[in-house]
């Protein structure tokens, strides 16, 4: 045919791809095109550029719609793939576009023969990518949207990349990558470009991560397909021994297409894509063995030796028989076995064994990165956290990553808010659901609760909550004390959810909470679970002491009414208990369940107090202060809880009688700087405010116990070294008094008795001999 019609057909030819309806026709025309460029070398280049331009009017007049892809792949499972005809088009034209050498060839036609693929994949990419800045003017009438066309092609080669028949697809997606990590793509000065590019990045990674996976899931089907064929394949055809697994995987996979109709034309008159895409793999073929890999040493080759493997590859593609005699057809490999093969040979070929996935991995860090002279703008780190949780939906190994482990640690202190919410996201998307994360990442979410911003605080806090919900975390405690210290944030939203949190986790009989269990494995299953008012107890009791000894050692009970503790008891409890709550009737009940939830870990608390033995000691020779504390915390919240209306005195008569108990435990030779002395007056000062409380909320108690109170508070008062204990028991002692009117009188009498002692001491200081005695104080 003349050339100057060469053209002409050609465009009229591409004109129908943008028709959804002419599916046929549609084929014909490409296969057409594909042979007017295999078959004339000198017009290549104006044919790619009518394709090109064919392909970007096609996506401008599109519009917001997606391009239409008709089924012309099959999947692994041989079932129809939807691609765009132009991503099938641009990939055969790749494949046409080299073949075997002659026999006769020169050197430099063997050994630079497969560069055009090379060089017209590059033609593609640098003419897409060279659009892409106008891109963001796409919203314009008549104005072609680069980014979208890049995108669509992507996707198409991306869902074709580990098909026998499409070869061309791995080699168009590594040129790909090539032009994003240049001043075409990430290193482009225009922000659009920038975010673009990061975006494709994390598309190729995240399908990489993909292959790799399932690769590795592969491998020992591909071993076992390997061993089959060395024992039932003719030794002529093995050429000894040892045969490399590659070779083997070549062949099987020359067959294969082989056996497709088409897929022995090697002729420009009887194009076939079967027959293209085994001619691409031949191709592809010698230039490995021609071209080794670069980590291997390549020893000089002479003239005779490229000859001979051009013969040799030449045999490959012009051999009629199946090349593996009768083992190709004895094994009779699935279409699925065809496509591990295939993804074997990507995976741990061109695509290195997952060091390209690193490598992309490493330039979105480096994009995501404020480091450097010229850091990116805050959407496109944003962009980039938000391409590497993509990454991680699939692959949940990359979060482990030292480089994306310390990304992840910097970008949580940058100075934008939209990055830090990504990076949360990021870390919160998959920790939640894997203990062993969790675990390596709980201290970057602890970070994270104390940020400036409010979604990244409470992002935070809800992902600490889901750890404790995964059996498994073994840093629960120290998890749930960051969420409890947050009980006094100035967002209300947030401290309506460590209400919720804590509040579910304490008096629920049910929830998702995993337990507070140091080991590495919980003994709590995940989901929702029935949970024991003794259970729920103890773990109350354990978080309150972390909660008070995290606040320093000196003794500061009663807890002040500010601690994040008694903040967020008094929040679940303020309406539980009341009836005249105008909230809706939902919010009454779940206000009235968490109340009656309190009473029966207050019960529980109370039952632990009274059968503690100290071989049985959890919380690490803490005595019995954590209950206690808890206690102390629940009635300084809401004193009815340790009020029960079948027994309102029940908790004034068992815990009365330690006072009598504690004020003998002091005596002369303790020390007031003895770890266990001050752990004792911890105690004291918990049961006494717990006792006040009680009285205070009852009103009334039955006398005798009130008697023994006041004889029991006065040898506490006079005895005990302690300064805090005096003043408590002191003010216990006045509580009484308000139910017992002979305290009134006891009190008067340590009153005049200690403003005598203070008298003398002050006389004996100034050097008076004798106090006057008009000057004592008289009752009041």
């Amino acid at each position: 045919m003349e050339v100057e019609l060469l053209l002409p057909l050609v465009r009229v030819g591409l004109m129908c791809l943008g028709v959804d309806s002419l599916q046929l026709l549609q084929a014909e025309a490409k296969a057409v095109c594909v042979a007017v460029f295999r078959a004339y070398p000198q017009q290549r280049t104006s044919v790619m550029d009518q394709v090109l331009a064919i392909i970007t009017a096609n996506s401008s007049s599109s519009g917001k719609q997606r391009p239409s892809r008709l089924f012309e792949a099959s999947d692994a499972a041989d079932r129809p793939l939807a691609i765009q005809m132009s991503a099938a088009l641009l990939m055969e034209i790749v494949q046409a576009s080299v073949q075997l050498p002659a026999v006769d060839a020169a050197c430099e036609a063997i050994t630079q023969g497969f560069r055009a693929a090379y060089g017209w994949s590059d033609y593609i990419w640098a003419d897409l990518f060279g659009h892409l800045p106008a891109a963001k003017a796409a919203k314009n009438d008549g104005v072609a949207d680069y980014k979208a066309v890049i995108d669509a092609l992507l996707t198409d080669l991306l869902a074709v990349l580990m098909l026998p028949e499409w070869p061309a697809a791995p080699l168009l997606v590594r040129r790909f990558v090539k032009v994003l990590y240049s001043d075409k793509g990430l290193k482009h000065s225009d922000t659009a470009v920038k975010m673009a590019s990061v975006d494709f990045t994390g598309q190729v990674a995240a399908k990489l991560c993909v292959e790799g996976v399932q690769a590795d899931i592969e491998a020992p089907e591909v071993e076992h397909v390997l061993d089959a064929v060395k024992s039932a394949a003719e030794p002529s055809v093995l050429q000894g021994e040892e045969v490399a697994h590659d070779r083997l995987l070549h062949l099987l996979l020359l067959d294969y297409l082989a056996a497709v109709s088409g897929g022995h034309s090697n002729s420009s008159s009887s194009y076939s894509a079967a027959g293209s895409a085994r001619q691409f793999w031949c191709c592809s073929i010698l230039n490995d063995a021609i071209h080794p890999p670069r980590h291997a040493t390549a020893p000089a080759v002479t003239r005779e030796q490229l000859s001979a493997v051009l013969v040799e590859h030449r045999q490959l593609q012009d051999s009629r028989p199946p090349l593996l005699g009768s083992a190709s057809v004895q094994l009779g490999l699935s279409r699925a076995q065809m496509v591990a093969l295939v993804r074997h040979l990507n995976v741990f070929g061109p695509f290195g064994k997952g060091r390209a996935t690193l490598t992309l991995i490493k330039w979105l860090v480096e994009a995501g990165s404020r480091q450097g002279p010229d850091p990116n703008p805050a959407q496109v780190r944003s962009k980039v956290f938000k391409c590497l949780g993509c990454i991680v939906d699939v692959d949940a190994r990359v979060l482990r990553l030292p480089e994306v482990l310390a990304a992840v640690q910097a970008a949580l202190e940058d100075d934008s808010i939209s990055v830090r919410e990504a990076t949360l996201e990021l870390v919160s998307k998959l920790i939640t659901a894997n203990p062993q994360l969790a675990n390596e990442y709980h201290d970057v979410l602890r970070q994270a609760s104390l940020d400036q911003s409010v979604s990244v605080r409470k992002r935070a806090i809800k992902s600490l909550w889901e750890c404790c919900t995964c059996p498994g975390f073994t840093h629960a405690s120290e998890a749930l004390l960051t969420v409890l210290q947050r009980a006094g944030d100035q967002e209300e939203s947030i401290r309506s959810l460590v209400t919720k949190i804590c509040g579910s986790m304490w008096f629920a009989s049910t929830s998702d909470f995993a337990g507070l269990s140091e080991g590495t494995t919980n003994k709590y299953s995940a989901g929702s679970t029935a949970r024991s008012a003794d259970l729920r107890a103890q773990e109350l009791a354990k978080l309150c002491l972390m909660a008070y000894e995290a606040d320093g050692k000196a003794i500061h009970v009663p807890l002040m009414p500010e601690s994040p503790l008694l903040v967020t008891l008094k929040e679940i409890l303020s309406s539980g208990s009341g009836s005249g709550s105008n909230a809706p009737t939902a919010a009454v009940k779940e206000q009235a369940a968490m109340w009656a939830g309190a009473t029966e870990v207050a019960q529980a608390l109370l039952g632990m107090v009274l059968r503690y033995q100290p071989e049985d000691d959890y919380t690490g020779k803490a005595g019995r202060f954590p209950h206690l504390l808890a206690l102390h915390a629940l009635c300084a919240a809401d004193a009815s809880v340790v009020a029960p209306a079948a027994d309102p005195q029940r908790f004034v008569r068992c815990l009365a009688p330690y006072l009598a108990a504690a004020s003998g435990q002091q005596g002369p030779g303790v020390s007031a700087a003895d770890d266990a002395a001050r752990r004792a007056a911890e105690e004291l000062l918990c049961l006494t405010a717990v006792l006040a409380a009680a009285l205070l909320h009852l009103g009334v108690m039955e006398q005798d116990v009130l008697q023994q109170m006041c004889t029991d508070l006065q040898v506490l008062i006079n005895k005990y070294k302690f300064i805090q204990v005096v003043a408590a028991g002191c003010q216990t002692l006045c509580t009484v008094a308000q139910l017992y009117e002979p305290a009134e009188l006891q009190i008067a009498q340590m009153a005049t008795k200690c403003y005598t002692f203070a008298l003398e001491a002050l006389n004996q200081q100034q050097g008076i001999t004798a106090p006057s005695p008009h000057k004592q104080l008289a009752p009041k």
